[in-house]
Parts: C-alpha cells; sequence; structure tokens
C-alpha cells in the first residue's frame, strides 16, 4: 500500500508482540530453542508452552551442520537436533502444529542462509510464510531489516535498520533476501 508516496505495510504479529509490550512498559521476552532438541516431541512441547511461560517472540533455531559462528550451546543444540533427524521441513511442520494452537506469537527462524539458498530463496520465504513465520534471523555478518508484504513480490521493501548501509539496502528480488546484506527478515501475511 502506498499513500502520496510512503510505503505502507500490514501490521505483523511481530509489530504488535512489541506494540503489546510498550504498552505495559516492559522489555520483550524474546526466547530461542533449536527445533529438534532434544528431539521434535520434546521441542515441540517447549515451542507450544513458551508462550504460557511468558515469551512475547520466539526465535526457533534451523539446525545446519556448520554452525560455526554460534557459541558452544547452539552448536551442541543444533549436533543434537541433526542426530535425531531434524529436517527444515520438520522445522516447519513444528510452526503449522504451533499455529494450530496459537496465531498470535510471532516465530521468528534463526539459522544460516545455506539451506534456504539450497532449497530455494523464493521457494523457502512462500513454504514459511504459509506454515506461520514471521521473520527470519539470518546468521549473517550483517544488520538490517527486510520486510516482504507478499513473498511473491519481487521488490521487497527495505525497513529502517538497513538504512546504516544505504548502499547496501538495495534488493533487486525475494531470491537476494539472504544476502550478507540483510540479517531480519520480516515476511508479511
Amino acid at each position: 500500500m502506498s499513500t502520496q508516496g510512503e510505503t505502507t505495510r500490514p501490521i505483523t504479529r511481530i509489530d504488535k508482540a512489541f506494540e503489546k509490550c510498550a504498552a505495559e512498559n516492559r522489555p520483550a521476552l524474546v526466547t530461542f530453542i533449536t527445533g529438534g532438541d532434544p528431539d521434535q516431541a520434546t521441542s515441540q512441547a517447549i515451542l507450544n508452552a513458551l508462550p504460557g511461560a511468558g515469551a512475547d517472540v520466539i526465535e526457533l533455531g534451523m539446525p545446519f551442520s556448520d554452525p560455526m559462528a554460534e557459541g558452544v550451546p547452539i552448536q551442541l543444540a543444533t549436533q543434537r537436533a541433526l542426530k535425531t533427524g531434524m529436517t527444515m521441513d520438520k522445522v516447519l511442520d513444528m510452526v503449522r502444529a504451533f499455529r494450530k494452537t496459537n496465531d498470535e506469537t510471532p516465530i521468528v527462524l534463526m539459522g544460516y542462509y545455506n539451506p534456504i539458498y539450497f532449497r530455494g530463496s523464493e521457494a523457502f520465504a512462500k513454504e514459511a510464510k504459509e506454515a506461520g513465520v514471521d521473520g527470519l534471523d539470518l546468521d549473517e555478518d550483517n544488520d538490517g531489516y527486510l520486510i516482504f508484504d507478499d513473498c511473491d513480490d519481487t521488490d521487497p521493501t527495505v525497513n529502517p535498520g538497513a538504512e546504516e548501509r544505504p548502499d547496501e539496502a538495495k534488493a533487486s528480488g525475494v531470491d537476494d533476501f539472504g544476502m550478507p546484506t540483510f540479517h531480519h527478515i520480516d515476511i508479511q501475511a
């Protein structure tokens, strides 16, 4: 949506979560778990319980075979998840199951671009959106915040945060969303 040269976007679950915390004059509790650690059933139960325990936003780790930019706890959690057979499809299944009982709490997938690239950026963005994912936190050495009004959009909108590096904050399309110019991605519903 555009109004007199200004680009607007729908309010997301992520926006609502932070607006609620601001209205309550408190910081947001953003939690993290690795999908599949120690196994899929247990991590699903933990994921489902986090909002009741006070989580405002949940980061769900996408296990990847080479999580070297992470600290030891996340490296070990990822190794355990992979040993149990955790896959990207299973992580998205966890989100789908979560969305059956909770449509308010934002879920942000955290991980690396490699598995997304392998799957196909545009296909992954569409699958993630359909599963109920609200955003991505890709562990690349960068800053920025990219928003998709529609995962089929070939001209995503760059949000403030990427303005610190305006020369790098130009995206040519969905296929470029995981490039090192962006860190957080908010997938619009």
